[in-house]
């Protein structure tokens, strides 16, 4: 840590930094932690995203008279396989 601090100063000619850290400036005192997400609160809100698509899905398609009922179950999987991707993509962010 302190060659960095060192360098850096120099290279951006800047006064040479006090370097006399005190060990007790790297006490771990939970500061530095982040929050984390576990691969269970993952799946549960994958599981949750994917449930309230599907809830969309039939507020606005269940009542709806379909000519050809494989058709339904056609744009209903095309419907979930679009959800699933939209719910992989805010996990993946918030996992990151």
């Amino acid at each position: 840590m302190d060659t960095v601090l060192l360098l850096t100063a120099l290279r951006d000619e800047e006064p040479v930094p006090d370097l006399a850290l005190s060990l007790a400036s790297f006490a771990d005192d939970g500061s530095w932690e982040h929050p984390r997400l576990t691969q269970e609160e993952l799946d549960r809100e994958f599981k949750a995203a994917l449930a309230r698509a599907g809830q969309r899905w039939e507020e606005v398609w269940g009542n709806h008279s379909w000519d050809d009922p494989n058709e339904r179950e056609s744009q209903r999987a095309e419907a979930r396989a679009d959800a699933e991707r939209e719910a992989i993509k805010e996990l993946a962010g918030r996992a990151g």
